[in-house]
């Protein structure tokens, strides 16, 4: 730290020296003095002074794995053993007890002192509004957040909620790379803050003041989120996560046995009524709906018939047509003919 402020000392020096050789070169200087400061980003160290900080970050690194060795252990190195595992389970269970089976489940999550993140339930009964024929089932769909402590009891003792299990799938992420990388990124930023701020309190230009709020706002976004993700990954490796899926099924042979013969065929004649006058509501609604239309569609043909009859009388009446005699009327005076002249032929002949 002495060599730390030792450098600080000396930049210092040379920034007020290099003021007597003009007001505006100084106060680039002194911008760029302030840019070239190191800081460690995403991607690693970004080194703006070169060997300089390079050397003062190492250094820090060194002084704080001292602080961190208590005893000859390392905390660092035992931090970074410590592994952080994510477990997500997904479960599909069926009941034909829903509501006792959803009541267990939230008690078993309240015991566990577990949070439900979200719920979903559903009814697939569409003839809800018809009495006694409710055929449909409901579902519920569950995330759910237990301890992780408190995982694995809490899936055996799920087994036990009335429900029985249709299929079960277990998964389990290791993050640790991912947490140590993101907290030392956040460890490097709260430096980096410490730095900017302490140059801050010494800036004696409103340029370098401005040069070194600029990046100090950058450094605390990035902070912010950073911490936004570690803390995350604290959420996610101390609550496991479990999706629950319950749904009801019912046995359907107990309800034929259940029901007589006389019973089904009195079930059927009174749900057929019902649609019967279901649909003549329907068809008086249709009619009356159209009546308008109705109304100016006959009001139309009558006045087309109307004028067709009018302009039928005001034409000339057509002479008649000479009436055809009919084919047996010509055929008997066609036979007649014939035969009165058969005679005279005959005395002819003679």
């Amino acid at each position: 730290m002495k060599k730390r402020i030792g450098l600080f000392a000396l930049a210092a020096l040379m920034a007020i020296s290099l003021m007597g050789c003009g007001r505006s070169y100084a106060k680039s200087e002194a911008s760029e003095a302030v840019m070239e400061e190191p800081y460690y980003g995403g991607n690693g160290l970004a080194t703006y002074g070169e060997a300089a900080a390079e050397a003062d970050y190492e250094e820090a690194y060194e002084e704080e794995a001292a602080e961190e060795r208590v005893g000859g252990i390392d905390l660092t190195s035992q931090a970074q053993s410590e592994q952080k595992l994510v477990y997500t389970c997904s479960i599909s269970m069926e009941t034909l007890e829903y509501n006792k089976t959803l009541q267990a489940v939230n008690d078993l999550i309240a015991q566990y002192e577990g949070i439900i993140e979200y719920e979903g339930t559903s009814n697939s009964d569409y003839n809800w509004y018809r009495a006694g024929d409710h055929t449909g089932t409901w579902s519920t769909y569950l995330t759910i957040r237990i301890p992780a402590e408190s995982y694995q009891a809490f899936l055996t003792d799920l087994e036990g909620t009335g429900g029985q299990i249709r299929d079960k799938s277990q998964n389990v992420q290791n993050i640790t790379g991912a947490y140590n990388d993101q907290a030392v990124l956040v460890e490097a930023l709260k430096t980096q803050e410490e730095r900017l701020l302490k140059m801050m309190e010494e800036a004696e230009t409103i340029e370098e003041m401005i040069a070194v709020e600029a990046r100090l706002t950058e450094v605390q976004t990035e902070l912010n989120q950073a911490n936004s993700v570690l803390s995350g990954y604290d959420t996610d490796v101390s609550y496991s996560t479990v999706n629950l899926s319950i749904q009801e099924v019912k046995d359907y042979s107990v309800v034929e046995d259940e029901e007589s013969f006389g019973q089904r065929l009195a079930r059927t004649f009174k749900n057929s009524w019902s649609d019967f006058a279901s649909f003549l509501q329907t068809l008086v609604v249709i009619i009356l709906y159209l009546f308008p239309f109705l109304l100016i569609l006959a009001a139309i043909v009558a006045l087309v018939v109307f004028l067709a009859k009018k302009a039928s009388k005001n034409r000339p009446p057509r002479a008649p047509k000479p009436k055809k005699e009919k084919k047996s009327f010509l055929k008997k005076n066609k036979k007649a003919q014939e035969t009165a002249e058969a005679p005279q032929q005959d005395d002819g002949a003679k």
